[in-house]
């Protein structure tokens, strides 16, 4: 399960970014869609609608996008306040989930230092901070399966939760 906490995010993006490249360099080499003329002259993000508005039924491609898009942006923003919210609780991680008051203050944070971030200067100073910000993030997923182990450890589950064999 830990694995998968770590690994399904990072294969999933790769796997996401590696089908829209390539979508968006076949486009290009085809003619169907002048990315590099795009990236140049407009925002590099305004190539993505209009790659995928070069696929067949680009309303509907384009929907189910931003529908995928939001889906993930939310649950990686909810875990990601839970996580912050977790261990800036004075509670027992193991025993209690972190107060929803503690939660919402987290995800405020968060919105107002996005929505700051935004305004002071467009996407690269947020890219520059979310990278930044990406290596506490990595600091606290090692803690996390560190102190999974450990609770492991302590539980020995392996031990006490063994099935009897039936007769």
């Amino acid at each position: 399960m830990i694995l998968t906490y770590l690994l399904a995010p990072t294969l999933l993006s790769w796997l996401a970014t590696g089908i829209l490249g390539g979508l968006g360099v076949e486009r290009f080499v085809n003619g169907d869609v002048p990315v590099l003329d795009i990236v140049r002259n407009e925002e590099p993000v305004s190539a993505v609608p209009q790659i995928l508005a070069s696929l067949p039924i680009p309303a509907i491609t384009i929907a189910v996008f931003i529908i995928i898009a939001t889906i993930f942006l939310v649950t990686t923003l909810d875990s990601t306040t839970y996580t912050i919210a977790t261990y800036m609780s004075k509670e027992d991680m193991s025993k209690t989930p972190p107060s929803s008051r503690l939660r919402i203050f987290v995800a405020l944070v968060i919105t107002v230092l996005a929505l700051t971030l935004m305004n002071i200067g467009g996407l690269a100073p947020l890219e520059v901070l979310s990278g930044l910000m990406g290596i506490p993030i990595i600091v606290i997923q090692v803690l996390t399966v560190v102190a999974a182990k450990k609770m492991m450890d302590e539980d020995q589950a392996w031990l006490h939760n063994v099935r009897k064999e039936e007769r």
